[in-house]
C-alpha cells in the first residue's frame, strides 16, 4: 500500500479542476481527497464530470472523498449519489470555534443525515 501511516488521516486538500495530478493519489501517502468547493459551482462547465471523475478514482482507490463548501441539498444528493460520503460546509452550520465543537461533540454524537 502506498499509504504507510494507516493510523493517520492525510487528505489531499483542495483538489480542484487543474491541480493537483491524478498521479499524486498513487504516489503521495494520503487516505482522502477532499473536493474543493470551487467545484461545487454547477455554473462552470465539466465540474460535474470532474466531480464524478474524482470521486471514481478515489473511491477506486479505497480513499475517503470529502466535499468543502456545501450549500445546498442539491449538492448533497449529487455528491451522495456520486459516492462522496462527507462533507462540510455552510449547509450544516456556519462555522464554530474549537472550544465550541469540544462542547458540542461531548455532548451527543455528531451526525448529519438531512
Amino acid at each position: 500500500s502506498h499509504r504507510p501511516y494507516p493510523c493517520c488521516s492525510v487528505p489531499l486538500a483542495a483538489f480542484r479542476s487543474a491541480y493537483p495530478s491524478l498521479g499524486y493519489l498513487l504516489v503521495l501517502p494520503i487516505n482522502a481527497v477532499q473536493l474543493d468547493r470551487v467545484l461545487l459551482d454547477w455554473t462552470a462547465e465539466g465540474n460535474v464530470a470532474i466531480i464524478g471523475a474524482v470521486v471514481g478514482v478515489s473511491r477506486r482507490l479505497g480513499l475517503r472523498v470529502a466535499a468543502d463548501g456545501v450549500e445546498t441539498s442539491e449538492q448533497i444528493d449529487f455528491l451522495r449519489s456520486s459516492g462522496c460520503e462527507e462533507a462540510q460546509g455552510p449547509y450544516f452550520g456556519p462555522p464554530i470555534e474549537p472550544e465550541a465543537f469540544k462542547a458540542l461533540s461531548s455532548r451527543r454524537k455528531i451526525e448529519v443525515n438531512r
